[in-house]
C-alpha cells in the first residue's frame, strides 16, 4: 500500500477541517439536528427544510387534538409549524385548519388519523420565522384558550370603571398615516359617547350612541395632524376616561419584517407583534390598529385583537 506523502496528507486533513467547519455553520444556521450522528448532506447542498406549512386555526378543546412526528407527541399550536407525514388526531368536535403550501386544509375527526403530505414548494418563510412563529403562536393558543372559557355576564364579560386596556395615557404613539382609528374599552355603561381631539382643541372624530365596546371611527377628512391628541370616552351614566397619546409620522415607527413571501394576513400579525415587542407600551396601540381591521376574517388576528384587549394580556403573564 502506497504510503502518502506528507503534503498530501496535510492537504487532506486541511480539506477535512474546511468542510468540517462549514458543515457546522449550515446546521447551526438552520437549527437542524444530526441524523444517526452524520451530518445530512455535504455542506455545499444544506438539508431542505422539513417545515411545508402551519396551524392557521384550532378549533375545539386542546386535549382533543393530538400530533404525532417520529414517535413523539406533540401539543397542538397556533402557527405550529408542520412536517410532511405529522399524523395529526382528532376526536369528535375538533377541527384543524392548515396551511400547507399554498393550500388550506380543514380536517376534522373524520379525517382522523390525517397524515400531512408533502408538498411541491414549501414556503420558505416557517423555516426562516420558525422561532417568531413559535413564540407568537404560544400567545395566540394561551388566549385561544383564555377565550374558550364561557363567561357568565354579557357581552364580553365589561364591567366595571372605565378604562382602555390598549393605550397608555401619555405613552401610546399612533401613525399619521390612518384615515380610521380602532378603539376598545372596558367598564362603564351603555350607551357610550367617544371623541377624538388635537392638542389644538379640533374635533378630530366622534360618535355618540354606542351600544358595544369597539368602535371603528374614520377620522375627518384631511388626515390627523401629528402631535398630541386626546381619546375621550364618556358612557351613558356619565363617567368618563381621556387618554393622551402621540401622532407621529410613519417613518418614525419601529422597522418590522418585510412582506415578501408572507401571506398578507399572517405578515401584519407578524408585524404587529414585533411592534408591541420593540416596546409594549409605546407601540401596542398601533398594532392593535391592523389587527382589529382583519380580526373578523382571520383567525390570528382576531386572537391577538383579543389579548391585546385583556387585562392582563398575553404579553403580560
Amino acid at each position: 500500500m502506497r504510503t502518502k506523502e506528507p503534503s498530501e496528507a496535510l492537504r487532506e486533513r486541511g480539506q477535512c477541517a474546511q468542510w468540517g467547519g462549514v458543515a457546522t455553520l449550515v446546521l447551526a444556521g438552520l437549527a437542524l439536528p444530526l441524523i444517526d450522528g452524520s451530518l445530512v448532506r455535504a455542506a455545499s447542498t444544506p438539508a431542505p427544510s422539513r417545515d411545508i406549512g402551519y396551524i392557521e386555526r384550532i378549533v375545539g378543546d386542546l386535549k382533543d387534538i393530538r400530533i404525532d412526528r417520529q414517535g413523539k407527541s406533540l401539543q397542538p399550536a397556533i402557527l405550529l409549524p408542520l412536517w410532511a407525514d405529522d399524523r395529526i388526531f382528532l376526536k369528535r368536535g375538533s377541527e384543524l385548519y392548515l396551511q400547507l403550501g399554498n393550500r388550506r386544509v380543514v380536517i376534522t375527526d373524520k379525517d382522523s388519523p390525517y397524515r400531512v403530505p408533502s408538498v411541491d414548494a414549501p414556503p420558505a418563510f416557517v423555516t426562516r420565522l420558525r422561532s417568531t412563529l413559535v413564540s407568537l403562536g404560544a400567545k395566540l393558543t394561551s388566549q385561544y384558550v383564555r377565550s374558550s372559557v364561557p363567561v357568565s355576564t354579557s357581552s364580553r364579560g365589561h364591567e366595571g370603571p372605565l378604562s382602555m386596556p390598549v393605550v397608555e395615557d401619555e405613552i401610546s404613539r399612533l401613525g399619521s398615516h390612518h384615515a380610521v382609528i380602532h378603539i376598545a374599552w372596558e367598564g362603564g355603561t351603555a350607551p357610550f359617547a367617544v371623541e377624538i381631539v388635537s392638542g389644538q382643541g379640533k374635533k378630530l372624530a366622534w360618535q355618540a350612541d354606542i351600544q358595544d365596546w369597539r368602535l371603528k371611527l374614520p377620522f375627518q377628512p384631511g388626515g390627523i395632524p401629528e402631535g398630541p391628541a386626546r381619546i375621550v370616552v364618556e358612557d351613558g351614566a356619565g363617567d368618563r376616561i381621556s387618554t393622551l397619546i402621540q401622532i407621529v409620522p410613519l417613518q418614525n415607527l419601529p422597522q418590522r419584517v418585510a412582506q415578501d413571501d408572507l401571506p398578507t394576513t399572517l405578515h401584519a400579525v407578524v408585524a404587529a407583534d414585533q411592534l408591541i415587542q420593540a416596546n409594549r407600551r409605546q407601540w401596542t396601540f398601533e398594532a392593535y390598529q391592523d389587527l382589529a381591521a382583519l380580526a373578523d376574517s382571520y383567525e390570528p388576528a382576531r386572537l391577538l385583537r383579543d389579548c391585546l384587549e385583556a387585562i392582563p394580556s398575553c404579553y403580560q403573564h
